[in-house]
């Protein structure tokens, strides 16, 4: 069977049908022949909902793990730890298979309150003092235009809170998934499971898919990684597409237009981005490369003196342009406690144990589990009582100062769609 015919991969017939969908053409010859030509692809919104598999009823953790228990056998696994501390492709996507259709679910609530806190005036307030080593405090004539770009793989209810707190602000958000993992894994499409939840920006989203063959092509050029290392090919790739896609599509944006680029998780302070859209910026205010408050696991686990590696930023189109999203600038500015989250939020590791896991085995530097810790593979519960007694990153073989339970200072701001729709994301406000 070929990947172009593989149910699993991005060139299944469904897949066919929502790609022809977010272009408006019907199916036939000018459609096929795009999707075979990797995929290059603008598409905005999916209309066919029949072409898009819904997403599966939520499971409990007892039946999934009941799953694991029928279909795992861990022999092979404990053999691979032992021998390289990490798994390969076989096995990640034996393990993987299984937590796909339970990583995300419907939310519990609809959303009530998607008016964000701060003033959407005429005339914003350019005088803060906390942004005043970028502003001048005066009103741009005209709005520059914002763009974000947004590599993704699952965390769909994290893109969802990217998407409200920076709407106000962000003119095009363009998001590329890829039918790989970053360890080479195949995985589905999950952003068109849930396309329903995103028809407030339908107008505003970029969808790309980085496909099988294209996926291949680009890993080909590279040389082999050993299972022992990173890999970071597949993540490279991605980012670097997200503009490259972009600009074949739409042509480049004007010099001042400013591009926000960081992983899904790391949401920039959609009132400082609506303010960097409005005011006119100092000469030397871009780019900007922000320290996050680092929220993990959900919103009462804060590490209020912790800030995330630098790798949002906001950067002007024509700084973008001319570094191919390379390498990303020192941050100009730290957090310090007083002004927490008045950057942003790093939202490390939100969602079920599932979840955590299936991030756990993906990432560039995953394929392990900590101290090959099998007993995490086996025991969803045994996992998710690991993972927040350590307080530490799934994936780090070393362990990192414990989370704490903390509702202070640097707690206390928060993305504005969870703050103003509780009953929606309670699994990440409650203890």
């Amino acid at each position: 069977m070929s990947d172009i015919d593989d149910e699993k991969g991005c060139m299944s017939r469904a897949n066919k049908q929502i790609a022809c969908f977010f272009l408006g053409l019907t199916a036939g010859s000018i459609c096929s022949m795009l999707i075979v030509l990797h995929m290059i692809l603008t598409y905005s919104y999916i209309e066919d909902v029949a072409a898009v598999p819904p997403p599966p009823p939520p499971v409990a953790v007892s039946t999934l793990q009941s799953i694991i228990d029928r279909e795992i056998d861990f022999k092979p696994y404990e053999a691979s730890l032992e021998t390289h501390g990490r798994l390969p492709i076989q096995l990640l996507e034996q393990y993987q298979g299984i937590l796909e259709d339970h990583i995300n679910v419907e939310p519990l609530a609809p959303i009530v309150n998607a008016t964000p806190p701060w003033s959407l005036t005429a005339v914003p307030d350019c005088s803060s003092p906390l942004y005043s080593q970028i502003l001048t405090g005066k009103v741009e004539l005209e709005a520059k235009l914002v763009y974000d770009l947004i590599p993704f793989a699952y965390e769909i209810d994290v893109l969802e809170m990217r998407l409200y707190e920076l709407n106000s602000s962000v003119d095009k958000f363009i998001i590329a998934e890829s039918t790989y993992t970053h360890r080479l894994a195949r995985k589905p499409l999950f952003f068109p499971r849930f396309w329903k939840r995103f028809e407030p920006f339908r107008t505003k989203i970029m969808y790309l898919v980085l496909d099988d063959a294209f996926v291949q092509t680009e890993t080909r050029q590279h040389s082999k990684i050993h299972i022992d290392g990173d890999d970071w090919r597949i993540e490279n790739v991605i980012r670097t597409q997200l503009w490259n896609r972009f600009v074949v599509a739409n042509g480049l944006p004007p010099d001042h237009a400013l591009v926000i680029h960081g992983d899904v998780d790391e949401i920039p302070y959609g009132q400082l981005v609506y303010l960097l859209k409005h005011c006119v910026l100092k000469p030397d205010a871009l780019p900007i490369s922000m320290a996050l408050t680092f929220f993990r696991f959900g919103f009462r686990f804060v590490e209020p003196h912790r800030i995330s590696h630098p790798v949002l930023s906001i950067r002007s189109a024509a700084d973008v342009q001319r570094n191919k999203l390379g390498r990303l600038p020192e941050p100009r500015k730290w957090l310090t406690p007083e002004e927490c989250g008045r950057w942003g939020f790093d939202l490390n590791r939100f969602g079920p144990i599932q979840m955590q896991l299936y991030k756990d085995l993906s990432v560039a530097e995953g394929g392990q589990i900590p101290r090959g810790d099998l007993g995490m593979l086996r025991n969803l519960d045994y996992a998710y009582k690991q993972s927040v007694a350590k307080g530490e990153r799934l994936c780090c073989a070393h362990p990192q100062h414990a989370s704490v339970d903390d509702d202070t200072q640097c707690g206390r701001l928060k993305p504005f769609i969870a703050v103003q729709n509780p009953d929606r994301y309670r699994g990440f406000l409650s203890s």
